[in-house]
């Protein structure tokens, strides 16, 4: 049940009274309206299903009348379980999708689409690198990585193909150009554009991707970008050597074109278990240390078989619920070695459903409602995404712990004091102030 409210305005220069029809309400609603006064109705709703929900209402009075449509989104009233699985097929390959989810989503919707595009389970990474539109150097830096990809994954994915050529040449161009512009008199780049104090980190991170836009044929600024290498070569020498992250190391190294300390610092992230920031505050995440495990084994082809890059890829979708600048980064990063050095295919698969037909798929994500479905031809990539509604299990309450929450509700009066109220209308202030007592020998209880 929505209770939702309905703005009714007479901007007409008289008074009258308007009857008002609204969803949820059987007859409707007599409303006396001085000339410019307003009034606020209340409806109740009841929604039957999950989705969008139109909804119309409409005023007929003495002097006119309006009607207005409006949509609400419905979500189910609690958490729901979610769960997304992947999976590479090869000829010979089956994939039965209800299988694979955890046993208590199976009462719910499950969700399979397929396609023959190894870069499917990383779209979100490209989609919101292509939005990027904040301020920090080390998210404009970012931002450039799709649109110096282009020739590779404009095929690939329509967020970047839908934009030409040249624009996307000229993307990169001015992005450069502007990036230098923070640059510092001692040669690094500021965080923020009206900031003066230059950040190792940011500025190692831009110059890779600085690095990586002169290895693609773009022209850097030569004075500007030999200072800013010089930066990075000091900082590294006399302050931060001993505290980089691997993600900083293989950055100033990619920078300089080092490829011993690229290499080292690869081998590193391998190596090492823990992935939160250093003492130097220099962010080094799960997504970006499984990113680059993934570009060392394929600079590794001995160590790791093709197959294993694919999982790797699959492992990297996983951090897509939170792909920062940083992460989206380190996954093109990673990406452009994979396609740099998988042989291109001809991105198109066949697939046998359980009922005998075939189905044809391209580089577009398929729905396939189907029990279980075979690959026969090429290579297929499927995403299986299932919710449902949780069961009551079996838990003995927060609140038989001993946890107890109040919540106070007040509005501001119109002499500006705060008092209680338990009704609230459209444009009031309010203050809810909540209390958590202390639970006994549990001091770090969690507290939503």
């Amino acid at each position: 049940s929505l209770c939702l409210p309905l703005t009714v305005s007479n901007r007409t220069e008289q008074s009258g009274v308007w009857a008002v029809s609204m969803p949820g309400v059987d007859t409707p609603q007599q409303v006396a309206l001085q000339a410019g006064q307003s009034t606020v109705l209340y409806s109740t709703v009841h929604a039957e299903v999950e989705g969008e929900q139109t909804l119309c209402w409409k005023a007929v009075g003495t002097h006119g009348g309006d009607a207005v449509e409006s949509r609400v989104n419905v979500r189910f009233p609690a958490p729901l379980l979610r769960e997304i699985h992947h999976a590479r097929l090869q000829p010979g390959d089956t994939l039965s999708p209800a299988a694979v989810v955890s046993a208590e989503l199976r009462g719910g919707k499950v969700e399979a689409v397929v396609s023959a595009n190894p870069l499917q389970y990383l779209s979100p990474y490209i989609e919101a690198a292509c939005e990027y539109r904040h301020g920090c150097t080390e998210q404009r830096a970012s931002g450039l990585l799709p649109w110096l990809l282009y020739d590779t994954l404009a095929p690939l994915h329509p967020a970047v193909g839908g934009v030409s050529p040249a624009d996307a040449a000229l993307r990169v161009q001015t992005g450069i150009e502007e990036l230098f512009e923070r640059q510092n008199e001692d040669g690094g780049l500021s965080t923020w554009a009206d900031d003066n104090s230059s950040s190792f980190w940011v500025s190692a991170h831009a110059a890779m991707v600085f690095s990586m836009a002169q290895e693609l044929g773009y022209t850097l600024p030569q004075e500007p970008w030999a200072a800013l290498c010089r930066y990075l070569q000091h900082k590294w020498d006399v302050e931060n050597r001993q505290h980089c992250s691997p993600a900083l190391h293989y950055a100033v190294g990619r920078a300089l074109g080092n490829t011993a300390m690229q290499d080292a610092a690869l081998r590193s992230a391998v190596g090492q278990k823990r992935y939160e920031s250093n003492a130097f505050k220099t962010p080094y995440s799960a997504c970006v240390a499984e990113s680059m495990r993934t570009l060392h084994a394929l600079q590794n082809p001995q160590l790791e078989p093709t197959a294993e890059w694919q999982k790797r890829l699959q492992t990297l979708s996983a951090y897509t619920g939170c792909h920062s600048a940083q992460d989206a980064a380190w996954v093109f990063v990673a990406v452009q070695e994979y396609l740099r050095r998988v042989p291109q295919q001809q991105y198109h698969a066949e697939l046998t459903l359980e009922n005998g037909r075939v189905l044809s798929v391209g580089l577009e994500p398929v729905a396939v409602e189907a029990d279980s479905l075979c690959c026969t031809q090429g290579c297929a990539y499927a995403t299986v995404r299932a919710r449902a509604v949780p069961r009551k299990l079996p838990a003995t309450a927060v609140s038989d712990k001993g946890l107890h929450v109040t919540r106070t509700y007040e509005k501001r009066a119109a002499n500006g004091t705060w008092v209680p109220a338990t009704e609230f209308c459209v444009g009031d202030e309010v203050r809810i102030t909540v209390n958590k007592n202390a639970v006994p020998n549990d001091p770090q209880s969690p507290f939503i």
